[in-house]
């Protein structure tokens, strides 16, 4: 998947659009980088696929491909996760035809069966969105694809838990809307934008209009800032989109690193010099001691001073 502003980024959202509106099915190769299903509904898209399918294999007139039909009818009556699973070992008795390619049918079983919530499944489909991810970094620099694998593979890993603890999710629009997901995309987004060129040298950049900022400390993620410290922001700002580089250089004095914490005053001792040097602010003092200790209070609910 290239960067938003190339030609094939819009080409991909104006077919989601028609996959959306049922005016076609996505392709497996679509459905990998985050295309929705057909009308928006897995169950929509099984349906389709199976009926398209199914008629497409009447037509060869063909005995040995008549298990794989009655599973591809199944599917278009009752779309459901173990008829996924009929059908993939239906496929696997079948050899790949002229005009039917067995292998896209697998990985688009696959990517239903990530849907249903499937760990073993998901962890595949997370292998499939790494080899797209090499690709994609072989023609361009954006590694919209690369977070997403590392994503589905984390995901993978919580529906496994999920599963052992009798939690089965519902099905999802398509895998780019499924909420998990989205939760591991962003924090693997940021640590891959982090370590791009562009970024770095516009790090450098700050470091040497900031010299005395530059001498100062970063707080590493994770430590504890030193003794007397406070990191007030651990990171700001997004290095993908241009508003979000313009954010750094606001804060980029204070941006991870740690801040002195100015100490407390002895509240007790302050209390002790005033009710000393006056008479009058004794009497409120020694009330209000009373009063933050458990005694009334005046009657607005609030102390005196």
């Amino acid at each position: 998947m290239t960067d938003e502003t190339s030609h094939e980024y819009r080409l991909f959202k104006r077919r989601e659009k028609a996959a959306t509106a049922g005016r076609r099915l996505p392709t497996e190769e679509e459905l990998l980088p985050g295309m929705c299903f057909y009308r928006n509904d897995l169950c929509e898209d099984l349906r389709e696929f199976g009926d398209r399918l199914a008629r497409c294999l009447r037509k060869r007139k063909r005995s040995d491909l008549a298990p794989l039909v009655a599973c591809l009818e199944e599917l278009t009556v009752e779309p459901s996760k173990h008829g996924v699973v009929a059908l993939e070992a239906a496929l696997n008795a079948v050899e790949d035809t002229a005009g039917l390619s067995i292998e896209a049918a697998r990985r688009r079983c696959l990517v239903y069966r990530a849907g249903f919530g499937d760990p073993d499944a998901t962890a595949a489909i997370s292998g499939e969105m790494a080899l797209l991810a090499f690709e994609d970094l072989k023609s361009s620099d954006n590694p919209r694809m690369l977070w997403r694998a590392l994503s589905c593979a984390a995901h993978s890993r919580d529906l496994a838990e999920d599963q052992r603890g009798g939690f089965y999710g519902r099905s999802p629009r398509g895998l780019e809307l499924r909420y998990e997901l989205s939760r591991y995309s962003y924090p693997f987004k940021s640590a891959i934008e982090r370590l791009k060129p562009e970024a770095k040298k516009e790090v450098a950049a700050r470091s040497d209009a900031n010299p005395a900022v530059e001498n100062e400390e970063r707080s590493v993620s994770g430590d504890a800032p030193p003794a007397g410290t406070v990191v007030v922001l651990g990171e700001i700002g997004n290095a993908s989109v241009s508003q979000g580089k313009q954010v750094p250089k606001e804060f980029e004095a204070i941006d991870g690193r740690p801040l002195p914490l100015p100490a407390t005053p002895d509240l007790a001792a302050c209390d002790r010099d005033w009710c000393r040097n006056s008479p009058t602010p004794a009497r409120l003092s020694t009330r209000s001691s009373k009063d933050s200790s458990g005694g009334s209070t005046s009657g607005s609910g609030r102390p005196f001073w």
